[in-house]
C-alpha cells in the first residue's frame, strides 16, 4: 500500500496532467454507462425471449373482497413458473379452481412480515396447458409485472437487468476500500494540513460499505441467489443509510452542528422504533417505510444547510469536491424517495446509480487534490530537511545532523568496527586575510571534496564548526588506514583556482583500541589526536600558531 501510495506521489510530483486524465477518464466512463443504460433498459425482452411478460393477458374481477386475475394458460414446459414480480397481496394461486399455490408467511423475530414476500415463484406443469389459471389478491392486486418462464431464465434475466447494479455494487466496494486506504496512510502520517480530519475518510468507508449491502441485497438476482432471505438485511441497511451518512457529514464540518447530530438521533431512533413496533407485532416494517423516508427528507435539508454554510467560502479544494459530492449524494436521494412515491413504475434505483457515480468522480477529484498538497508538503518538509541538516557552503551534513548521529550511536552502544576522524584547515586565517573570504570558502569547500572522494561509501561525514570536520565510518584496522593515505594523497594533490595549497590537521580514533570508553570519550581523543598533528604542523612550517 505505501508503495503505490509512494508511486502516486512521484507521478503527480512528475505529470502536471495526472488529474485532468483521471477526472476525464472518469467522465467519459460514467457517460458510456449511463448512455449504454439508456439505450438498452427497455430491450431485455429481444434478447430473452423465452421469458414471456404477461400481465397484459389476465382478466381481473373482484369477490369477496378479493381481487383475481385470470388468464388461460398458453402451452407449458415442466419446470416453468409464473413469477410475480415485486407484489404486496398476493395470497394464493388456483388451476381450474384447485388450489396449486399458496403464500407461506414469512417470519423474522417470530413475526410475521411481508419483507421477503416481494417475489413469488408459483410452478407449473406441463398438464395445467390451456387450462385455467387464478390469481387471488387481498384487496386490491398490487405488482409490478407477472412473467412466465423458467428458473433459469428468469435468473438469466435478472443478471441482465441487475448487471449495472452489481457492477455499481462493485464500485461501491473497491472505493469503500481505497477510503479507508487513505484513512490508514492519513493516521499513520504526520498531521497534514487538512479542513477535515482522517476519521472522515473512515466514516465514508464505512457510508460505502453501507450504501453496497443495501444496493446488493435490494437487486433482485442477489434475492434468487443468497442462501437465506435478503429482505430484512435489505430494509435494515436502508434504514442505516442516513446514520452513516450523517456522520460522515458531522466529521466533514468544520465544527460539529447540533442539527446533524440531532438527525444521527433521530435515524438511529428511527431504527429502534421500527423494530420495537414490528417485535411488539403493533405494524410490519414494510408499513413504516414512510417514516424512514421522512428521515431522508430531513437528513438531506440538514445537509445542505449546514454543509453549504460551512463550505461556502471555504479554499480547501480537497473538502470542497468531497462535499459538492455529498450534497449530489443528498440531491439525488430526495429525488428517489419522491420517484418511487409519485412515479412507482420507474426504477428509484436509477438516481442511486447516478448519484454514486457522480460521488466516486468527486471523491476521485478529492483524492487527487489530496496528492497534490500531500506532494507540495513533501517537498516543502524535504527542503526543511535539508536546510536544518545541511551546511549550505559545502553540502555535507552539518553540526545538528551531527549531535543527532552522536546520540545515535550513543544509544546504540559499543561497535568494535567503528572509527572516527577529526579534520581541521591549516591556514585559513592566514588566507581569509591575504586574499579574502572567497579563498577561505574555497580551502573549506575543497576539503570537504576532497573527504567525500576518500570516504565515498559513507554518509557520516560534517562540518560542525567554522573549520572543523568529523568522519565517522566503520571498517578494520587495514581498511581505515587505506582511507588515510588515499585522503591525504587526494588532499596533497587538490589546488585552488588561485594556486592555493589545501593543509589539513588530521587525528582519529578506533572503538576496538578504547572499548572502555564511551563514544563521547572517544571524540574526545580523536580530536587531541587532530590538534597534536595542528600543533606539529605549525612548528615544521615555523608559523605562530596564535596568527594561524
Amino acid at each position: 500500500m505505501c508503495d503505490i501510495f509512494k508511486l502516486i506521489i512521484f507521478m503527480s510530483k512528475k505529470y502536471s496532467f495526472f488529474k485532468n486524465i483521471l477526472v476525464t477518464l472518469a467522465i467519459l466512463i460514467t457517460a458510456g454507462v449511463l448512455i449504454f443504460t439508456f439505450i438498452n433498459k427497455d430491450n431485455f425482452s429481444l434478447k430473452y425471449e423465452n421469458v414471456l411478460s404477461c400481465e397484459d393477458i389476465f382478466e381481473s374481477h373482484k369477490s369477496n373482497g378479493e381481487e383475481i386475475l385470470s388468464t388461460t394458460l398458453p402451452a407449458i414446459r415442466d419446470n416453468e413458473y409464473i413469477t410475480l414480480w415485486r407484489q404486496q397481496n398476493f395470497t394464493y394461486a388456483d388451476i381450474d379452481g384447485i388450489e396449486i399455490y399458496r403464500t407461506e408467511d414469512t417470519h423474522f423475530f417470530s413475526q410475521n412480515s411481508s419483507l421477503g414476500e416481494a417475489v413469488m415463484f408459483i410452478p407449473l406443469a406441463e398438464s395445467y396447458s390451456g387450462m385455467r389459471l387464478n390469481l387471488h389478491f387481498e384487496g386490491e392486486a398490487e405488482f409490478n409485472s407477472i412473467y412466465l418462464s423458467s428458473f433459469a431464465e428468469f435468473v438469466n434475466m435478472l443478471f441482465f437487468t441487475d448487471k449495472l447494479r452489481l457492477l455499481l455494487c462493485a464500485i461501491i466496494v473497491i472505493v469503500a476500500f481505497v477510503v479507508i486506504g487513505f484513512y490508514i496512510v492519513m493516521k499513520r502520517s504526520v498531521e497534514r494540513n487538512i479542513s477535515f480530519s482522517a476519521d472522515a475518510l473512515l466514516c465514508l468507508g464505512v457510508f460505502f460499505f453501507n450504501l453496497a449491502l443495501w444496493v446488493l441485497t435490494d437487486a433482485g438476482l442477489t434475492f434468487f441467489l443468497a442462501p437465506f432471505d435478503t429482505g430484512m438485511l435489505s430494509y435494515y441497511s436502508f434504514m442505516l443509510l442516513p446514520l452513516t451518512f450523517m456522520a460522515l457529514v458531522n466529521h466533514v464540518l468544520s465544527e460539529k452542528s447540533k442539527r446533524v447530530s440531532g438527525t444521527i438521533m433521530l435515524a438511529a431512533l428511527n431504527i429502534i422504533v421500527q423494530t420495537v413496533l414490528f417485535v411488539s407485532g403493533i405494524m410490519d416494517l414494510p408499513d413504516m417505510l414512510v417514516a424512514t423516508h421522512v428521515v431522508y427528507i430531513v437528513t438531506i435539508i440538514i445537509v445542505f444547510n449546514d454543509i453549504f454554510a460551512d463550505y461556502r467560502d471555504s479554499k480547501d479544494r480537497t473538502a470542497t469536491f468531497l462535499v459538492m459530492g455529498l450534497m449530489f449524494c443528498a440531491l439525488m436521494g430526495v429525488t428517489a424517495v419522491l420517484s418511487y412515491w409519485i412515479l412507482p413504475d420507474f426504477d428509484y434505483i436509477f438516481f442511486v446509480n447516478l448519484a454514486v457515480i457522480v460521488m466516486v468522480i468527486f471523491i476521485i477529484m478529492a483524492v487527487v487534490e489530496y496528492i497534490k498538497k500531500l506532494t507540495i508538503e513533501e517537498v516543502r518538509n524535504e527542503e526543511i530537511q535539508y536546510f536544518a541538516y545541511t551546511d549550505l557552503l559545502t553540502g555535507l551534513k552539518n553540526r545538528n545532523s551531527y549531535e543527532r548521529r552522536m546520540e545515535e550511536i550513543e544509544n546504540k552502544g559499543y561497535d568494535p568496527d567503528l572509527y572516527v576522524m577529526q579534520m581541521d584547515v591549516n591556514f585559513l586565517k592566514q588566507t581569509n586575510d591575504a586574499m579574502g573570504h572567497k579563498a577561505g570558502d574555497e580551502l573549506l569547500i575543497g576539503a570537504a571534496e576532497c573527504m567525500m572522494k576518500a570516504f565515498d561509501n559513507t554518509e557520516d561525514i560534517y562540518r560542525i564548526g567554522g573549520d572543523e570536520y568529523v568522519i565517522i565510518d566503520y571498517g578494520k584496522r587495514e581498511d581505515m588506514e587505506s582511507r588515510l593515505n588515499n585522503l591525504k594523497k587526494i588532499i596533497d594533490e587538490w589546488v585552488g583556482e588561485n594556486g592555493n595549497k589545501l593543509y589539513v590537521a588530521a587525528g582519529y580514533s578506533r572503538w576496538d583500541r578504547h572499548s572502555d570508553l564511551s563514544f563521547g570519550e572517544l571524540l574526545e581523543l580523536a580530536d587531541k589526536a587532530m590538534y597534536e598533528d595542528k600543533s606539529e604542523f605549525y612548528r615544521n612550517s615555523g608559523i605562530d600558531r596564535r596568527r594561524r
